[in-house]
């Protein structure tokens, strides 16, 4: 129900989205449109930052990055 409510929040469009990278994942493999919204976020926080550079998060961090603007 959580993550739901999070892919809602995620088709608002937000400029700002704080998250793990397991979440952004999840949540960009699990609804077909929010890798289309996500091209419009201007910041992206990730949560977690001290495991961010450890090699689990690779893909993760692959994913999450795919889908935003490139500027």
């Amino acid at each position: 129900m959580y993550m739901l409510k999070q892919a809602k929040g995620l088709m608002n469009r937000p400029h700002v989205v704080i998250a793990t990278p397991g979440r952004i994942k999840v949540l960009l493999e699990e609804d077909p449109d929010i890798p289309q919204v996500s091209s419009r976020t201007k910041f992206l926080v990730l949560d977690e930052a001290d495991r961010v550079l450890d090699a689990g998060f690779e893909e993760e961090l692959k994913s999450s990055f795919s889908v935003l603007a490139k500027e």
